[in-house]
Parts: C-alpha cells; structure tokens; sequence
C-alpha cells in the first residue's frame, strides 16, 4: 500500500490498515457449530388436539361436534378421523392456533365401549405425517346406552 493511497483513505474516513480482530471473530465463527434448533437432532413435534367436543342423544343416535384446535407454529392438514366406528377423509388445513369443526351422526348410540380410541391424522408443511390419539371416555345412559363423556389426549404425537 502506498503513500498516497493511505493519504486518500484517510481524506475519505476510511480505515487505513485492517484490524486483525475482525479476521480472528471470522475464523471463530467459522470454527463454532451450529446449533439444531431441536435437541438431539430430534423433530418437533406438531401439536393437534381435540379440543372442546359436545356430544347430545338425538332419538336413537348421537349428534357430535368435535372442536380440532392447531397449536403448531405453522399450518397442518388434517386428514383423516377414525372415532367410535366412523372414518373420515377431512382433507382440511388450519393455521396457527385455528380450529376447525368436525361434525357426526351416528344413527345408533354405542352399546358398549369398545371403542375408546380416535385417532386424528394430519401432516405439517413439510409434508410428514403425524397422528394424535386421543382416548374416547363414555357415560352409561339411563337406557342402557353410552354418550361420549370426554375425548383425552394422549401424549405424546405419534409420528406415522
């Protein structure tokens, strides 16, 4: 570097001579390892769930609502619903912290309770498969018949 070049850096304010500093923090962070976002290299998890349900007996059958509640920091796709018999291709997508309805009709209440698990199927942006189960819980009827007392999660999301 010449004389006159150092004189027109310095009319210009520039700095004159490198600082070896700066070339030592590149070399340390060149060195250093990234970090997973997910510890052990394991995925995160999205997190789907049944959130408020109601079912009522209508005549011989059972009305339902189902309320499908995403707590994932992204959108999913929900895609299929196997409850108390019924199976249901749902092909819907919900945003963050969005619910979606899913409403049934099953012309005769349960007899029994055999069936005490739902299963809720979705996918996440990135296109992997993910299932909730949730555990069905029933109330015995004066009648002899059973109406869905609660649904329960069941941790932790399966990854399918």
């Amino acid at each position: 570097m010449g004389f006159f070049s150092i004189i027109g850096k310095m009319f210009k304010g520039e700095p004159v001579f490198q600082v070896q500093q700066d070339a030592q923090k590149q070399a340390e962070q060149q060195t250093v390892p990234q970090h997973d976002p997910t510890p052990s290299g394991s995925k995160v998890l999205p997190q789907v769930m049944i959130e408020r349900w109601q079912c009522v007996p209508q005549g011989q059958g059972l009305h339902c609502e189902l309320l499908i509640r995403n707590y994932s920091p992204g959108n999913v796709t929900l895609q299929r619903i196997e409850v108390m018999g019924l199976t249901d291709e749902l092909g819907n997508t919900i945003d963050k912290g969005e619910e979606y309805e899913f409403v049934f009709n099953l012309a005769k209440r349960p007899l029994d309770m055999n069936q005490r698990e739902c299963k809720l199927y979705f996918r996440d942006q990135t296109g992997d498969y993910f299932m909730a189960l949730h555990q069905v819980e029933y109330q015995k009827l004066p009648d002899g018949t059973f109406n869905v007392l609660r649904f329960r999660l069941l941790p932790p999301i399966r990854d399918v």
